[in-house]
């Protein structure tokens, strides 16, 4: 929800007509439940779209405007409090990733220097995903749907790294 703002023309903004008939805060919280697909809101397949047209025909059940901002005060504190817990995670993480490099980067008495070729084996995944039968075990993929698949190439505890950037911006990353 946005005060003022001014709109690139692939962007759309919604607000009540009138204040007294709903609050905005309430209007995005319905946009972000209602069932835009099968609602028939969202239309074309290659690249979806939200037309004024599709989205003013919206079937939304309206309470008054004292339960509506009782609506959003109640999912405002619950969202007050996920940020707060992302914000304990993200300390947690960093301190955990801090003591990590201590230990791992210090060496100690008995520690060798090796390589990862001469401690583990190293394969490559060779099932295309879309043609893999599914089945019992995990396929593991970048993306983050999970299938399966009926055979498996270990079997015993492993590391899986993306050789692709799972997320789209160009980087490989273990942290899926």
């Amino acid at each position: 929800v946005y005060e003022s703002a001014w709109l690139a023309n692939n962007v759309m903004a919604v607000w009540p007509k009138s204040e007294n008939q709903a609050i905005c805060g309430f209007v995005a919280l319905l946009l972000e439940t209602a069932d835009l697909k099968s609602s028939g809101v969202i239309s074309g397949q290659v690249q979806p779209q939200i037309t004024r047209t599709s989205l003013g025909p919206l079937v939304c059940l309206l309470p008054p405007l004292v339960e509506q901002k009782r609506i959003v005060d109640v999912v405002s504190s619950v969202d007050a409090y996920i940020v707060a817990l992302q914000q304990q995670a993200d300390t947690a993480r960093t301190a955990r990733n801090a003591v990590l490099h201590e230990l791992l980067s210090a060496g100690g008495d008995n520690w060798t220097e090796t390589t990862l070729g001469e401690i583990c084996n190293i394969t490559k995944g060779t099932s295309p995903t879309e043609k893999t039968p599914p089945g019992e075990y995990p396929l593991v993929v970048t993306a983050q749907s999970r299938r399966s698949s009926s055979d498996y190439q270990f079997d015993q505890p492993a590391v899986c790294i993306p050789m692709v950037s799972s997320t789209g911006h160009g980087h490989a990353s273990l942290k899926r």
